[in-house]
């Protein structure tokens, strides 16, 4: 029998599953949505797993953070230049994807990131500063 933890963790992940799939089949008939992220992860990690041979999980990108009224005080970034939707990037371990792509740009974002991480850039990143930001 599994420790206490990991069955509440799997418990809560079989539910969640369940609430999803429930959701979607309540959608809207006129809302085609089409593949998420969550339905392609799978077939995206063995496409990945199978081009550069590294084991690297694919999970939904969060969006970038808002920013506080003092860093907008502090940068003055123009609004067109401020993103607010979740953008692909990898740490080296994981892949981070923005969750409503389609399958085309969700494949090929998931190679890009894919031959990233094999190369190792996320380890070879220069500390904070601009060479750091001319690498990016």
């Amino acid at each position: 029998m599994g420790e206490p933890e990991g069955l509440l963790i799997e418990a809560s992940r079989i539910a969640t599953v369940a609430a999803r799939d429930l959701w979607r089949r309540a959608r809207p008939p006129g809302d085609a949505g089409g593949p998420r992220l969550a339905d392609l992860r799978r077939r995206l990690e063995l496409l990945v797993a199978a081009v550069f041979r590294i084991d690297c999980p694919i999970v939904a990108a969060d969006p970038p953070h808002a920013p506080n009224w003092l860093a907008r005080l502090a940068r003055r970034t123009p609004p067109h230049l401020v993103v607010g939707r979740p953008l692909a990037g990898t740490d080296g371990t994981r892949i981070r994807l923005p969750p409503d792509l389609d399958p085309q740009a969700s494949r090929i974002l998931a190679l890009e990131q894919g031959a990233r991480a094999a190369r190792g850039t996320p380890r070879r990143l220069p500390p904070a500063g601009p060479l750091r930001d001319l690498y990016l």
